[in-house]
């Protein structure tokens, strides 16, 4: 995951001190926030999601379990 996911996550959460905690050599592979797709690189090149798919189902999830009580 690169590490602009994780600074989203940290700007809109609720909590004053968040922390992202990933798993590494997994299947997955590398997971790039949106705007890492303008530039052609191994982890785009690698990547098994779409442009939009991983830093909006990962930021949008983990904001709905934030929210729950």
């Amino acid at each position: 995951m690169l590490t602009r996911i994780e600074q989203r996550l940290k700007n809109e959460s609720p909590f004053a001190h968040t922390l992202m905690l990933t798993l590494c050599n997994g299947y997955s592979g590398y997971l790039p926030d949106d705007d890492a797709y303008q530039q052609i690189s191994y982890e785009i090149a690698t990547s098994h999601v779409k442009r939009g798919c991983a830093e909006s189902g990962i930021i949008d999830g983990l904001m709905d379990m934030m929210d729950q009580e």
